[in-house]
């Protein structure tokens, strides 16, 4: 059963993608050659934020499937930071690299490590 605690844990998870996506913007992660363009990575910060956003509305729906897709976005989170702290400590620059938005991955890590850790007690009960 959802309880309260990860609907609240998991709408701040929501919060600090969307954040986190303001400060790759800022810091300008569409420059790698990844990605080479704004428009590029607009669409794809689209896609990641509705699957997001569905896993939310899943999860509060108490549908398993929702549950599934929580876990994948948190783990997801946690990757995210994983990959922006080592881009920073290759880099020791986080402007127009993979190390743009290091500083908003680590509350979306730790927070992706909560959610993990709660969605995981929902399906085991």
């Amino acid at each position: 059963m959802v309880t309260y605690i990860i609907l609240i844990s998991y709408s701040f998870l929501l919060i600090f993608q969307i954040l986190h996506i303001f400060e790759e913007i800022g810091m300008e992660i569409y420059k790698i050659d990844l990605i080479s363009s704004l428009k590029k990575y607009l669409r794809g910060a689209s896609v990641i934020m509705s699957i997001y956003i569905i896993s939310y509305l899943l999860i509060a729906l108490d549908l398993k499937f929702g549950i599934w897709l929580g876990l994948f976005c948190s783990t997801l989170a946690m990757g995210n930071f994983l990959i922006h702290t080592i881009g920073y400590i290759k880099f020791r620059e986080f402007r127009g690299n993979i190390a743009s938005g290091v500083f908003s991955s680590i509350p979306l890590g730790i927070l992706g490590g909560i959610n993990l850790y709660f969605l995981l007690k929902i399906l085991q009960s």
